[in-house]
């Protein structure tokens, strides 16, 4: 009797080591998995970036939009016109236009812009333009 109850013993321990082992190995795989499922959001956002980029490189400018606001800028810049220009333009074309500027410019602009449009905007423009402008916002 004392032989099946070591047998048994020894059996119930030989499981819990293998359970806890199994489950050791559940728990490194969920990582790894979570892991991959970051990975697969992080490449998503950087393909959802670069397709607005595309667009934005695929839109074309009409050359007399941008005359009009280079003059504007040129004389002295009326931050609250131009921006009532660019709250009349397609977002993907402001976006365009607004990185031929330099930077403190298309703050100033964007600054004037109604919100909504400027929330568009920045959301239509790449990445490291918003960071660039985000930084000039900050100081």
């Amino acid at each position: 009797m004392q032989a099946q109850v070591d047998s048994l013993v020894t059996n119930i321990n030989y499981f819990v080591r293998n359970n806890y082992r199994l489950q050791q190995n559940i728990m490194l795989k969920n990582d790894d998995i979570r892991d991959r499922d970051n990975t697969i959001q992080s490449l998503r956002e950087t393909i959802s970036w670069l397709e607005k980029e595309i667009i934005i490189l695929n839109t074309p400018v009409e050359v007399e939009e941008v005359i009009e606001i280079i003059e504007i800028i040129e004389e002295e810049p009326n931050y609250r016109q131009l921006a009532r220009i660019f709250n009349n333009m397609d977002v993907n074309r402001v976006a365009q236009v607004l990185q031929t500027f330099p930077p403190e410019v298309s703050v100033r602009i964007l600054q004037e812009m109604n919100m909504r449009k400027q929330t568009q905007v920045m959301s239509a423009l790449p990445p490291r333009v918003v960071t660039q402008y985000s930084e000039i916002i900050l100081y």
